[in-house]
């Protein structure tokens, strides 16, 4: 009897706390920043002559937004939280990358290189923050 109960609590152990299966894929979309002519690409050399700028980086990490709900219907990276007026956004490569664009642009560049990214999931696989790097330079034209 108390092999059974022995067997039964290791069993009970050991699946319980094996993590579950998980599979997942996805894309960085560049087409909102390529669409007004901003180059961008992970290589980190083209066949073309360009001015370094200089590194720059974006940060975007998971929280809650202190806005005011609207009508608005929030998008795949929001979620309403339990008070009226705050949302969840989970960190997303869209708003990093947007954001290294703006970046970009004000310190006169039209393009970025060499991109990187990284980026922290929690123990439930939620993402936590997203980092991107490049390099953003002025194309000779």
């Amino acid at each position: 009897m108390k092999k059974i109960i022995s067997v039964f609590i290791v069993s009970l152990f050991l699946f319980s706390c094996s993590p579950a299966y998980y599979l997942a894929s996805g894309g960085v979309d560049f087409t909102n920043l390529t669409k007004d002519g901003f180059f961008i690409t992970e290589s980190n050399s083209v066949s073309f002559s360009y001015k370094p700028i200089g590194s720059i980086y974006s940060e975007c990490s998971s929280g809650n937004l202190q806005k005011r709900y609207k009508k608005e219907q929030p998008d795949e990276y929001s979620r309403k939280t339990g008070f009226s007026d705050t949302f969840w956004r989970t960190a997303n490569y869209p708003d990093a990358l947007y954001q290294l664009k703006k970046e970009a642009v004000k310190r006169g560049a039209d393009g970025i290189i060499n991109l990187t990214y990284s980026k922290k999931f929690d123990k439930n696989g939620a993402a936590v923050s997203l980092s991107m790097f490049g390099m953003a330079i002025k194309i000779n034209k």
